[in-house]
């Protein structure tokens, strides 16, 4: 990825217009077309190349290839220009033949390319050659007035030229043509070179195979026999043929890798003397080659993870360690992003085995060369190295996910006897990181220990965004170049798109959020570690100017801008060079969002390549006309009168023309504001790459080679938030075990370092981390028989032992995990840093393992998070008598398919900890699994419980978090919840099969969502709960199930019951779509409140009864109460600010009998279809206020309705209505009337208070004595005594079962304190309910045999 806009190491110029290629070439061709071919025998004319303008006095200049003795290399840098100048040079007409009939003597560029990458295939080198004689413009050929240029073209100078306006006064040019070629000249090109890549020996010697291929060698002159050429070799020179494979043996005393440059000659000889062309070849020495490689597209794709072919493949290169064992320890290291058009690019196996990367001739990535030695020190470890190398790294990282995925898949197939380590630099690490996290999500079982990341963009890398804008405007003009489209083909590729924090083209910002999709934020569940090559403490990377410029680039150059008018002798020959200034025609000038500007691209308007040139060539006609003019008005005879008006004409005409080319020149174009970007993050803690260095050539000024590119937030994985923050003291949030960044191994200083620097630290890094990943416990053998506390010296960078094998922890030992004290055995006198961010785990990948808890499991020290990991298939057993202790912020995590088993005796202490489950949680023998202290349960997708013979599970002051659907087993004796938390995510629901007892406890939904939330299936007893959330929030299964003093808040449904509980009983309901929905005869509903619903109380069942005590409806938009087939019985309710206060169907209404209800200020109190009856006789009910009607009710045809000849009616006595006939109740077409025969009002007396009753208080126990108490509870015999505070007013107190049949009553009387009673039954949970006008209060009464 460093390479990303390390573009080319040549001429990286500026961006001229969005011409196509079409536009450019026609410009230039039209500038010549008039002039005749027989001018240009060679049929190549130089000024006919666009590059021509730009490479001119540069080291691609065409000119410097004369082909003289000791001449210049031709370096690979300057091939592509040197070819594409040449080839646009030809006279080819419309139809690609040069003069419309020759066949062209050069192939376009990219045959070129093929056809050197054909050969490659035959030899290691092959050589290619051009050399042309090509005519050329003379440099004075018009002020010499040897062309006219006219209308934007060169012309034949006209025959005759007419002095005055009259036509009287002419000259005479008796042969334009001659004229014509005194103006142009013939110069010889010649330069051979090739484009293979650096030869890579596995010893002192190099056999090398050259080959000079006739399609390879490009001329319009007669060639000879054969070449002589020099290899370098010391042999001098040799005759070479056209197409003969050449061998070399080039040699070296070292002994250790040493790099060499080779120069090689190639001459021909002709009539008049010899030319040469020189270039260079590299060859490396004594480099540990692969010993084995392939192309993933050999590979299958593994059983478990379908892959897809990409676009291109990669190659494997496979080192081994002992090539006689084979596959024995593999560390796949994955590359990264590479610019380049070449397949593969230039970093390449050998190169980074060596230390030696060229890029062609040019030794790049100097910063890298160290890493050879990483390579070294691996292979000595016994690692065997498998090199992934991508042949299009810029394909989308999905692409070359799929090559990664079949070479791991293809070396576990190998069984090696280890597990693998991968390893991504820069891109490959997001690659690498894609490729893991979908072969577990597959659930594919690969032996995987380790994955380890080098300065990897995990969070995004940063180009400016002016430089991306240059780098396009470069393409634009360069687009001959193939190498130059580093804009397409790099910047605007797929990868970047996705990996670039901020792109030129804000479209970019979909691609890149398909790829966080495909991360998700999450990293592999293996022991991970991280390089970051910038700065840990926030240490800021400025970039080099202080004015914050990246660069200014353009061709500048001192052109004429006016010339004097006047005939005078001093002012025609001044005009020879005119008034002149310096002035910049082509470029732009890139800024960061650090300058004051407002802009951080400003470029020139779009000009076409030849544009000083044009203005020359204006200025020097003119100037030549005007003496023209003098010289040949005087010869004529002219006066001087109208010598000095022809020659004015001609100076006004020329500084008309100047003046608009000039203006147009140094129009300004394309403007990239900063205001539509945002991203100031040049100069963040990072790694930085040497962007702008590519940028350093002889037009562009480059004031800020270095920006920041991987922010070292991004390299550590940590959300921007921290993107100037210090970083070391995050080891909580960073996502890898260990890092390394500059000073953090000493606790020192931290600078930014160039993107993926090695140093010696950073191998001692890598070597001690990839040592430490498969350690054990020294001297267990499978039995810990002495404590032992695994934990780091240095929290961020400090190996440890991070898997665990079968072990049994014996009675007397505790293993420790983070715990800070001794590392390793007590007494070692290893001092345990005082933070310990650390994860052991529990099995490998494919090898599952069982720990067994006899003594102490302890993890977590006093800072940090510790963790210990069950892998897939392991299990982790907490025996009898055994202690697993979780301090604060440790986490145990449970994997698929893996276990976690509870023995009876065992104990769990947790305090602010996580226990994780995405396998199997057993609670064996009958065990309960009652944790100490507060912590956190979470349940995942892939979570089961198991307790074959029973047990329990109490949660006290914990928290139940569930992101799947859990269902606890009938076997299980109980879930017993006191002061908990549950909490459901992702559409979790808690099916509760055993007996559920909670008690202070939330259940809550997170999310805007709604779902099911608790369901119970068998006996339930809820106290004093609170639900948010839920669709619905809890359902009851059973009759057995009473709850009491709970809030249900903001649910779709509250409460569903598909029977009704035995208890219902001072229950609060609000903001919810429906409040509660009660299937069944018997309900009874006492105490409660529903406010704010659409619905609150619904009651449904075929044909059934209900009764409503003291409950408040209010403020619910549709209705209080809906009963569909429901009689209700209503006493001491209220129902108030409701759309309307009853809503009942084919059921009757029974208000009469001290009812006491009041229904006050709905639209309409009740509202009734198909009435059953209605009774309200004595009723002492009050309808006042409701704005529609107080009832509005159609009779059902077999509803008993009183007549008294005239009309029907109820007697309603005891009762008041908001006005007369405010009630609308019809039996068929005939209206009911209400008939009082007493005209009593209603008595305030009969209901003195009504609504919910306060919950228990917050860490009250779960059997603590309150005002109204039961005991013994439980008892053993079916007697019992109940005790409250003397009574103030009669009342009841009832012994009802389960099934709501009342066992026991008594009358009571004020000053009644206690009563003791006995019931029928022998065993069984009973509901004790106190009974006064005043309030209900209930107990739960067990009996046990």
């Amino acid at each position: 990825m460093r390479k990303l806009l390390a573009f080319f190491s040549l001429s990286v110029l500026i961006s001229l217009l969005n011409t196509s290629t079409a536009q450019t070439t026609d410009s230039t061709k039209f500038l010549f077309e008039k002039l005749p071919n027989s001018l240009f025998p060679s049929g190549l004319f130089h000024p006919q190349s666009a590059l021509k303008y730009l490479l001119e006095d540069t080291d691609a200049d065409l000119h410097r290839f004369d082909g003289s003795i000791g001449g210049p290399l031709t370096t690979t840098a300057l091939v592509e220009e040197l070819y594409v100048d040449l080839y646009q040079s030809q006279r080819l007409a419309s139809n690609g033949r040069i003069f419309g009939t020759q066949q062209p003597y050069l192939v376009p560029v990219e045959d070129f390319y093929n056809a050197s990458d054909a050969a490659n295939n035959r030899v290691d080198v092959p050589l290619f050659l051009n050399w042309f004689k090509l005519q050329d413009l003379k440099q004075d050929a018009l002020s010499q007035g040897l062309f006219d240029f006219s209308g934007g073209q060169f012309k034949l100078i006209p025959e005759y030229e007419y002095l005055d306006p009259q036509r009287q006064f002419f000259i005479h040019n008796k042969n334009p043509l001659d004229s014509a070629r005194k103006g142009i000249e013939t110069f010889t090109t010649f330069f051979a070179g090739t484009v293979a890549s650096a030869i890579y020996a596995s010893n002192g010697s190099a056999s090398v195979t050259f080959e000079l291929p006739s399609a390879l060698v490009q001329s319009n002159q007669t060639l000879p026999a054969t070449f002589d050429i020099d290899f370098g070799d010391g042999k001098g020179f040799r005759s070479v043929a056209l197409n003969k494979k050449i061998t070399v043996q080039y040699t070296s005393s070292a002994t250790a890798v040493e790099a060499q440059a080779f120069k090689i000659r190639v001459r021909a000889k002709t009539a008049t003397g010899v030319l040469e062309s020189s270039l260079e070849l590299q060859v490396v020495f004594n480099v540990e080659l692969a010993h084995l490689e392939f192309s993933t597209q050999t590979l299958p794709a593994p059983l478990c993870y379908k892959t897809f072919e990409p676009t291109e493949p990669a190659k494997v290169s496979v080192r081994y360690a002992d090539e006689n064992l084979g596959m024995q320890k593999p560390l796949i290291l994955v590359e990264g992003f590479e610019s380049s058009n070449k397949n593969y690019g230039v970093i390449s196996y050998e190169g980074l085995s060596s230390g030696y990367i060229y890029n062609g001739d040019e030794r790049v990535f100097l910063g890298m060369e160290k890493l050879a030695w990483l390579y070294d020190s691996l292979s000595q470890e016994g690692f065997d190295i498998i090199h992934v190398d991508f042949k299009d790294s810029r394909l989308s990282i999905r692409e070359n996910m799929q090559s990664v995925i079949k070479t791991i898949a293809w070396v576990n197939d190998q069984n090696p006897q280890h597990p693998m380590v991968v390893v991504g630099a820069s891109m490959g690490g997001l690659i690498s990181r894609a490729a893991l996290l979908e072969i577990e999500r597959k659930g594919c079982c690969f032996n995987i220990a380790a994955f380890g990341t080098f300065d990897t963009p995990h969070r995004g890398a940063f180009i400016p965004v002016g430089m991306q804008a240059a780098a396009k405007r470069m393409g634009d003009m360069f687009w001959m170049l193939p190498s130059k489209q580093s804009y397409d083909n790099a910047i605007n590729s797929d990868a970047a798109r996705e990996m670039l924090i901020e792109h030129f083209d804000h479209s970019a910002s979909t691609d890149r959020f398909r790829l966080q999709q495909l991360l998700n934020d999450e990293q592999p569940n293996v022991r991970r570690f991280a390089i970051c090559n910038g700065s840990d403490l926030g240490d800021v990377a400025p970039i080099q100017d202080a004015q914050k410029r990246l660069l200014s680039w353009g061709k500048s150059r001192i052109v004429t801008y006016k010339h004097h008018v006047g005939n005078h002798q001093d002012t025609l020959t001044y005009n020879e060079t005119g008034r002149t200034k310096t002035i910049k025609a082509i470029g732009a000038d890139a800024e960061a969002h650090q300058s004051g500007s407002n802009y951080l691209y400003l470029g020139n308007k779009r000009q076409l390549p030849f544009t000083f040139a044009r203005i020359g060539w204006v200025s020097s006609l003119g100037s030549f006309k005007a003496k023209q003019a003098v010289k040949w008005g005087n010869i004529l005879g002219m006066s001087s009168s109208k010598i000095d008006a022809g020659v004015v004409k001609v100076q006004q005409y020329t500084n008309q023309r100047l003046t608009k080319l000039i203006g147009n020149a140094t129009k300004q174009g394309l403007v990239v504001k900063k205001i539509g970007y945002s991203k100031k993050y040049a100069e963040l803690p990072g790694s930085y790459t040497e962007t702008g260095a590519a940028f350093e050539t002889f037009f562009i000024d480059v004031f800020s080679p270095n920006h920041t590119f991987v922010p070292s937030y991004s390299a550590l994985d940590l959300p921007d938030t921290y993107r100037t923050s210090v970083l070391r003291s995050k080891m909580d949030e960073i996502p890898f075990h260990s890092y390394y960044a500059p000073g953090v191994i000493s606790d020192g200083a931290s600078g930014n370092t160039e993107h993926i620097y090695t140093d010696q630290e950073v191998i001692d890094y890598c070597m001690s981390t990839l040592r430490s990943i498969e350690q054990t416990i020294p001297g267990a053998g499978g039995t810990l028989a002495k404590s032992f506390n695994i934990a780091k010296t240095r929290d961020q960078s400090a190996p440890y032992i991070s898997s665990l094998s079968n072990l049994t922890i014996q009675p007397q030992a505790t293993l420790g995990i983070g715990l800070s004290q001794d590392i390793g055995y007590a007494g070692s006198r290893v001092q345990a840093d005082n933070a310990q961010n650390i994860e052991v785990f529990l099995g490998a990948q494919c090898a599952p393992a069982v720990v067994e808890v006899e003594g102490t499991l302890e993890i977590g020290g006093d800072q940090g998070i510790a963790l210990l990991r069950v892998r897939s298939g392991s299990t982790l057993r907490i025996s009898k008598g055994a202690t697993l202790r979780l301090n604060p912020r440790a986490q145990l995590i449970v994997e698929k398919d893996a276990q976690l088993i509870f023995e009876p005796g065992s104990a769990v202490f947790w305090d602010e900890a996580t226990i994780t489950s995405r396998g199997q949680f057993q609670i064996a023998g009958g065990a309960t699994f009652r944790p100490q202290g507060a912590g956190t349960l979470r349940l995942e997708e892939g979570n089961s419980f198991r307790a074959p013979q029973g047990g329990l599970i109490a949660l006290k002051s914990a928290t139940l978090a569930l992101t799947s659907g859990v269902a606890l087993p009938f076997t299980l004796q109980k879930l017993q919840l006191v002061d908990a938390k549950v909490i459901y995510a992702n559409n979790a629901t808690l099916r509760c099969n055993p007996p559920l007892e909670a008690v202070r406890s939330s259940f809550t939904m997170q999310g805007s969502k709604q779902w099911p939330g608790l369901i119970a299936v068998g006996q339930a007893a809820l106290d004093s709960c609170v639900f948010s959330g839920g669709a619905p929030s809890l359902t009851s299964k059973t009759q057995q199930t009473s709850i009491e003093r709970s809030y249900f808040y903001n649910a779709e449904v509250g409460y569903q019951a598909k029977t009704p509980p035995v208890l219902f009983d001072r229950n609060e309901f609000s903001a919810c779509t429906t409040g509660a929905i009660i299937q069944g005869s018997g309900t009874r509903v006492q105490n409660c409140a529903f406010t704010s619903c659409e619905s609150g109380l619904e009651l449904q069942s075929q044909k059934g009864t209900g009764f409503v005590e003291r409950t408040v409806f209010s403020m619910n938009t549709t209705q209080g109460l809906l009963s569909t087939g429901v009689d209700l019985r209503l006493e001491c309710s209220r129902f108030e600010n409701n759309a309307s206060g009853i809503l009942i169907s084919g059921a009757g209404i029974n208000l009469a009998n001290n009812a006491g209800c009041t229904f006050t200020s709905n639209v309409i109190g009740i509202e009734a279809t198909s009435l059953d009856h209605l009774h309200l006789n004595n009723g002492h009910n009050v309808f006042s206020g409701n704005s529609l009607t107080d009832i509005k009710a159609s009779l059902s045809p077999y509803a008993n309705v009183a007549y008294n000849g005239s009309y029907f009616y109820f007697l309603a006595n005891f009762n008041s209505f908001s006005a007369n006939q405010s009630t609308q109740i019809y039996t068929g077409r005939d209206r009911v009337y209400m008939v009082k025969t007493n005209n009593g009002s209603p008595s305030s007396l009969v209901c003195p208070s009504s609504g919910t009753a306060k919950m228990q208080p917050e860490g009250a126990d779960l059997n603590q004595e309150q005002a109204f108490s039961v005991f013994p509870n439980p008892s053993n015999s079916p007697i019992g005594t109940a005790r409250f505070e003397a009574l103030s007013e009669p009342g009841t107190l009832q012994v009802a079962n389960m099934n709501g049949q009342i066992l026991f009553q008594q009358e009571l009387q004020p000053g009644d304190y206690q009563v003791h009673f006995t019931v029928p039954e022998s065993a069984g949970t009973f509901i004790v309910r106190l009974t006064t006008n005043s309030y209900t209060m209930t107990e739960r009464w067990i009996v046990t045999p």
